[in-house]
This record gives structure tokens, C-alpha cells and sequence, in this order.
């Protein structure tokens, strides 16, 4: 752990009023360069302003790998916004100009709701042709995978050797993502040499989407019934299973009480309440949802009171489910004392 180099930078920045002394919005953008060799590092940033003294410092750990003569390299991503390329010559001079592409880092790694480019930028090492096929091609794949290791997007191309280094950059569309985190894994293989290499880097993905998992899609669109009008079941009945994910998308956004927001609380609530329902009233023939209670549960939720009672003390079970707010009460009976209570009548606001 050795002390490498030292750069410093002095500005004046003039504010047009006082007020925008605490903007965010009048960022200053500072670039410096720094030769080095592969090795482990740690980068620290520190800002003074001048006039009140105050400091400000980040650190950063900085790996830079060792790239064999001969074999094939991958660097780091980057991860950016839409990535695009530089229109003149007077552009090589500024920040973030990177092989004729502008290449503008994102610190954090998130995307938000309205951005639906994913910026990727890297460059490979160490591509080789031989001497019958001097042009030579190499295969390019990446991935985006999900928290459950599920490919999300996945894209192959074969490209053209521009050389021995090939700077890539790629802008592929996120829209179809939900909110959570995501691994970005790039493969690439030199066709002539058959040598291969990847790099995995990781962001995460703000969306107004809902995350319809597989353990919901395999659910008859039957579960939906309690809630669901006869015309949107019908609808879903008829869609092909390769299509439910979107046509279950389309039904949740039209349920949900705060669009403007991240969650959907009426999927998430009733995914909930689902999961509840065949924990509680199911057997191994009958999932809970089918039951009558859970149906009742489904659709109302867990009740305020549950009174329990028989008709005699040695006949059928009942329970009264109370729901204070609505005015409804269900009777259930289980009539054959198995457990499986029917529903008997509906008081105070019906069904």
C-alpha cells in the first residue's frame, strides 16, 4: 500500500443568486487521467469550498486487470445512459468522449421509470485472425438475468474483426422489466481461436411494470374470479399461455388504485391473500382458493371477528366471519366435520 499520484483542481463558480448556492441542479463536471499499471487500487476524491470551508470526500476500490499478450481481454463494463456517438472532432476534447462515442458513466447503477435504454459500453483485447481468414468474425452474447437466475433478455451477435481491440457499445431496450435488481453478464468468443471470455456487472431497474412470477402465472384464471367482471375472465380464459404474462399485466395495471406510484398494492395484496387461502382452507385436493371460504377470503380479506359454534353439541361446526366495515357476515358450516365448511347464507349486504 504505497502512495501513486496526486492531481488537483481549483474553479470559481459564480452564482447568478444566492439561492442557487444549494441547487443540485448546477453539477460540475471533473475529469482526470491517470496512467497506471494492472493492479489493485483505491481512488479518493475530496472537494473543499473555498469560501465556508466545508469538505466533501468519496472512496473508491479499483481493480485493473492484467491482460495476457496473446489471450483474449474483456474490461469492466460501463454502464450509462443511452450511449451515442460523438459528431466532431472538437468532441475528442471533452469529458466522457471514448472511442468516438460519448460514454457517460452512471455511479449508481439505477434506472428509472421513464428510461428504457440500457447504455453498455466495454472494449475486448487481444482478437486474433488467421492468416487464410485475416478479417476474421467473433461471437458476441449478452444476458440480463433476474434475482431467480432467469434470463430476462438475452441477444447473439456475430461481428466483423476491426482488429486486434473492438470498443462495443450497446443500447438495449429495459422497457419490459419490472423493479428489482439484474445481472448483465457479456460473453465473448473469437471464432478463429476459439477462445472465450465474460464479465458480469449488475444495476437496478425502477419500473412501473408488476412482476407477474412463475408461481402466479400458474394459477387457473379462475383464482381471478372473485375479483375479476365476467368479460375480463373470459378474456383471460382465452389467452394462449404464451401470452398470459401480458394479457395479467394489462388486467393488474386496470386494478391498480395508485397508478403513479411503484407498487400495485391490489396485486400484491391479492397475490398475498391467494398464497394465505391455500396455506389455511386447502387440502391435497382442493387448492384453498376453490373453497368457499377461500373465496370469501379472496375477495374481502382476513375478517374483523370469526365467532365459532355448532347447531347442538354434538352436530355440525359453524363459523360467522364478521366484516365490520361492509356490513357482511357469511355463515359457514361444515356439515360432514371434515374441515370443509360451506357456505350456508349471507347476512347484511350479500355476496
Amino acid at each position: 500500500e504505497s502512495f501513486f499520484e496526486e492531481k488537483y483542481h481549483k474553479q470559481v463558480v459564480q452564482a447568478n443568486k444566492y439561492e442557487e448556492t444549494g441547487s443540485t441542479l448546477h453539477a460540475q463536471i471533473l475529469q482526470f487521467d491517470f496512467v497506471v499499471s494492472a493492479n489493485e487500487y483505491e481512488l479518493t476524491a475530496r472537494v473543499m469550498d473555498s469560501e465556508s470551508k466545508q469538505t466533501s470526500e468519496r472512496k473508491l476500490s479499483l481493480a485493473l486487470p492484467q491482460y495476457d499478450v496473446g489471450s483474449l481481454g474483456l474490461s469492466n463494463i460501463e454502464l450509462c445512459p443511452e450511449i451515442e456517438y460523438a459528431n466532431s472532432s472538437h468532441d475528442k476534447e471533452l469529458a466522457f468522449y471514448k472511442n468516438g462515442r460519448w460514454v457517460v458513466p452512471r455511479p449508481d447503477r439505477e434506472y428509472g421509470v421513464q428510461e428504457n435504454l440500457l447504455g453498455i459500453y466495454f472494449e475486448i483485447y487481444g482478437l486474433t485472425a488467421d492468416e487464410e481468414r485475416p478479417e476474421g468474425t467473433f461471437l458476441l452474447r449478452y444476458d440480463i438475468i433476474d434475482q431467480n437466475g432467469d434470463i430476462e433478455i438475452d441477444k447473439t451477435y456475430r461481428l466483423d474483426k476491426p482488429g486486434k481491440l473492438a470498443a462495443i457499445s450497446l443500447n438495449p431496450s429495459i422497457e419490459e422489466l419490472t423493479t428489482g435488481s439484474y445481472d448483465l453478464l457479456v460473453t465473448v468468443m473469437d471464432e478463429e481461436t476459439k477462445r472465450q471470455t465474460t464479465h458480469k456487472t449488475s444495476f437496478f431497474r425502477w419500473s412501473d411494470r408488476i412482476n407477474v412470477d412463475k408461481q402466479n402465472l400458474s394459477y387457473s384464471p379462475d383464482a381471478l374470479r372473485h375479483i375479476a367482471s365476467s368479460s375480463e375472465l373470459e378474456r383471460l380464459k382465452k389467452t394462449p399461455s404464451h401470452e398470459m404474462a401480458a394479457a395479467l399485466q394489462t388486467f393488474w395495471q386496470s386494478k391498480d388504485p395508485t397508478p403513479n406510484t411503484l407498487e400495485n398494492e391490489a396485486y400484491t395484496d391479492f397475490y398475498n391473500r391467494l398464497t394465505v387461502a391455500n396455506t389455511a382452507f386447502g387440502s391435497k385436493e382442493t387448492p384453498g382458493w376453490k373453497t368457499d371460504q377461500g373465496g370469501i377470503f379472496l375477495r374481502y380479506g382476513e375478517p374483523d371477528i370469526i365467532y365459532k359454534d355448532s347447531y347442538s353439541q354434538n352436530t355440525h361446526k359453524v363459523e360467522v366471519w364478521v366484516y365490520k366495515s361492509s356490513g357482511r357476515n357469511f355463515v359457514f358450516v361444515d356439515r360432514f366435520g371434515f374441515g370443509e365448511f360451506r357456505l350456508l347464507r349471507t347476512l347484511s349486504g350479500g355476496y
